[in-house]
């Protein structure tokens, strides 16, 4: 995992997947968030990001990374704006369910 870069993960359509082994903070960084940083360029590699990065919670150093898919990560965690509604029409003109005493 060391050798990708910050720009190869935004080509890649990956997203970093952050968590502090102190208080199990987590987060979900966007490389290309990173990139525009000042300190940073699309050549840093994870390696070096891994020694910069420090909790938001707890200011912990001992940090963990995963590279995932942006379309999992985005399927877990999806922006509620762009939820399509679920088609339920056909429920609606049936009779709701009546519940039934014990024994009868």
């Amino acid at each position: 995992m060391d050798y990708w870069t910050l720009g190869a993960m935004a080509d890649a359509n990956i997203i970093l997947s952050a968590w502090c082994e102190d208080c199990r903070h987590k987060n979900h960084i966007d490389p290309n968030d990173l990139i525009n940083r000042p300190a940073l360029s699309p050549f840093v590699n994870i390696r070096e990001l891994r020694e910069k990065i420090v909790c938001s919670a707890c200011g912990s150093r001992s940090i963990n990374l995963l590279l995932q898919d942006r379309h999992v990560v985005e399927s877990w965690y999806p922006d509620p704006e762009s939820w399509v509604p679920d088609d339920d029409s056909h429920l609606r003109d049936e009779e709701p369910l009546k519940m039934r005493a014990a024994g009868s």
